[in-house]
C-alpha cells in the first residue's frame, strides 16, 4: 500500500469514526445511573467552586467514590459547550476518537498500513466501545481505555523518558477511575520485567518516576483531606476496593462468563473473526513427521500484546463485581489481533479451511463493516435504541422514561420552579435535566393527594402525557408523558 493511499484510507476511517462517535451526541436520553450522576457532580462542582469534592444534591457525594479528574473534564466541557448532553459527553467522545487514532498510528509503525486501517475500522464500529458505557456517553471508560492503550504503547519504547511518562499516566488513571488503575500498574510491572527495562535504569530514574507518579495524587489528597479528613478515603478503600473486589455489589454479575456478552455478542460481527482465529492460533509444524511441533503464531509471541491482554483480563476476572465496561480496555488490542489475523489470511498461502476463508475474506470484511456500521449508526440515530442499551428489561418502562426526559427538557418551565412527577421515582437523569440543564426543582408524589390537588384547578382534565396544570411556581406532570404530544 502506497503512503498516499494509506493516508487517504486513514482519513476516511477517521471521518467514519467521527460520524459514529459524534452524530446526535447532543440528543437524549441521559443514561441512569453513572452518566447522569457525573453530570450532576460536574454541575455542582461549577456552582460550588470546590474542585476537590464531588457533590450530589448539595451534599458531598459518597456514592461516587472516584477522584475528581472525570468531573474536572466534564466541568471544563460544560464551561465551553454549556450544561447539556453534548457537554456531558464531549471529553469521553474526544478520547474515544483519540483511542482509534492512536491505535491506527501505533499499528502502522509496529506492523503495516493494512493492519492499521483494519484496526481503525473495527474499533470505530465496535458498539461495546462506542455505545455501551463508551465513547458516546458521559462515562469515563473510553478515557480510561485511552490511558491503558497509551501506557502499553509508551512502555513498548526503550527510551527511559517513556518510563517516567507511564507513571504520570498511572497517576492520571487513578484520578479518573480509582483502583481500576491497577491495570496500568500491571502494564508497568510486566513491561518492566518482560522488556527488561530495569537494565537501563539508575536509582535517580526510579526517584523521578515516583515523583512524577505521586505528585498529582498528593495534590488531590491534600485538597480532599483538608475538606473532610480521612472520611472519603476510608469509604473509597472499604467500598470501592474491598467490597467491590470481594463481593458482588449493586446488582452486578460475578461469573467470569459474564464477559462473553460484551466481547462476543456486543462485538458482532467482528467477534465472528475471533472465533475463526482459533484454528489459526496454533500452527502445527509437521516438517518432522515423527515429532510434530505446535508453534504459537507471531502475534501471541509479541510481548506487548501479551502485556496488554494480561493487564486487562486479570483484574477484570479477579474482581468479584463485574460489569461490561470493566473489560472495555481490551477492545483496541482485540481489534489489533483481528486485523493481524485478517492480514495474514489475505497475504499468505493456506490449505483447507483457511484457504476457504482466504477466498471469501475481502467480501466478508466488507459485509461485516456494512453490518457493524449500520448497527452503530442505528443506535446513534434512534432515541429508543439509545435508551434500550441501558434499560432493556422492560420496554414499556423504557419508553415512559425516555418520554419523560423529552418532556422535562422540552417544556418552557421557568427557572426555580417546582415540578412534581406523579406516580414514579425520580431517576438521576431527571435530576440532571431539571437541576443542571433547566435549573428548576423536581419533586415526586406517588398519588394525587390533597397536597397535590391544591395546585390543580377544577377545570383541569387529567390527561396522560402532558403537563396538566401550573399555579405559581408549581408544575405537575403525569406518570407517562405521550410520545405523540409535544
Amino acid at each position: 500500500m502506497t503512503q498516499k493511499k494509506y493516508w487517504f484510507l486513514f482519513s476516511i476511517t477517521i471521518l467514519i469514526s467521527i460520524l459514529n462517535i459524534f452524530l446526535y451526541l447532543w440528543e437524549l436520553p441521559i443514561q441512569d445511573w453513572d452518566e447522569a450522576r457525573h453530570g450532576i457532580n460536574a454541575y455542582e462542582m461549577l456552582k460550588n467552586k470546590n474542585y476537590f469534592v464531588n457533590y450530589y444534591l448539595g451534599e458531598p457525594d459518597f456514592w461516587n467514590l472516584k477522584p475528581p479528574l472525570g468531573t474536572w473534564l466534564i466541568s471544563i466541557s460544560f464551561s465551553i459547550f454549556g450544561v447539556n448532553p453534548f457537554g456531558l459527553r464531549f471529553f469521553s467522545s474526544f478520547f474515544g476518537l483519540l483511542t482509534i487514532i492512536t491505535t491506527m498510528l501505533y499499528t502502522k509503525t509496529k506492523y503495516n498500513e493494512t493492519i492499521s486501517i483494519l484496526s481503525g475500522i473495527i474499533l470505530s464500529t465496535c458498539i461495546s466501545f462506542i455505545h455501551f458505557h463508551g465513547a458516546r456517553t458521559g462515562d469515563f471508560d473510553a478515557i480510561f481505555t485511552f490511558f491503558v492503550l497509551l501506557s502499553v504503547i509508551v512502555l513498548d519504547n526503550k527510551n527511559k523518558m517513556y518510563f517516567y511518562l507511564s507513571f504520570l499516566i498511572f497517576s492520571l488513571s487513578f484520578l479518573l477511575k480509582s483502583f481500576a488503575s491497577v491495570m496500568i500498574g500491571l502494564v508497568i510491572i510486566l513491561s518492566f520485567l518482560l522488556h527488561k527495562t530495569y537494565k537501563q535504569l539508575k536509582l535517580y530514574d526510579y526517584i523521578i518516576s515516583l515523583l512524577v507518579g505521586t505528585l498529582p495524587l498528593l495534590i488531590w489528597f491534600i485538597g480532599r483531606f483538608s475538606f473532610d479528613g480521612l472520611t472519603f478515603f476510608q469509604k473509597m478503600v472499604s467500598y470501592d476496593l474491598i467490597e467491590r473486589g470481594t463481593k458482588t455489589i449493586e446488582g452486578h454479575q460475578n461469573s467470569p462468563l459474564f464477559y462473553l456478552e460484551p466481547i462476543f455478542l456486543k462485538f458482532l460481527p467482528w467477534s465472528i473473526l475471533l472465533l475463526l482465529i482459533i484454528p489459526f492460533l496454533f500452527r502445527i509444524n509437521t516438517f518432522n513427521k515423527n515429532k510434530p511441533k505446535i508453534e504459537i503464531i507471531e502475534i501471541l509471541k509479541d510481548k506487548t500484546i501479551l502485556i496488554y491482554l494480561t493487564s486487562v483480563l486479570i483484574p477484570a476476572l479477579l474482581v468479584s463485581t463485574k460489569t461490561e465496561w470493566y473489560i472495555m480496555p481490551i477492545f483496541p488490542v482485540l481489534s489489533i489481533i483481528i486485523s493481524w489475523f485478517v492480514y495474514k489470511i489475505i497475504s499468505e498461502q493456506h490449505k483447507g479451511f483457511l484457504n476457504t476463508i482466504k477466498k471469501i475474506s475481502i467480501p466478508m470484511i466488507v459485509i461485516f463493516f456494512i453490518v457493524a456500521e449500520t448497527i452503530t449508526l442505528m443506535m446513534s440515530i434512534n432515541t429508543y435504541l439509545r435508551g434500550f442499551q441501558f434499560r432493556s428489561s422492560n420496554i414499556d418502562e423504557l419508553i415512559s422514561e425516555l418520554n419523560i426526559q423529552k418532556l422535562l427538557v422540552s417544556e418552557n418551565i421557568p427557572k426555580n420552579s417546582i415540578v412534581g412527577i406523579i406516580g414514579r421515582d425520580i431517576f438521576p437523569s431527571y435530576i440532571f435535566i431539571s437541576k443542571a440543564m433547566k435549573e428548576y426543582e423536581l419533586v415526586k408524589s406517588f398519588s394525587l393527594n390533597d397536597e397535590v390537588k391544591m395546585y390543580i384547578t377544577d377545570s383541569t382534565e387529567l390527561k396522560d402525557y402532558k403537563i396538566i396544570d401550573k399555579k405559581g411556581k408549581w408544575y405537575l406532570i403525569l406518570k407517562n408523558p405521550s410520545q405523540n404530544q409535544k
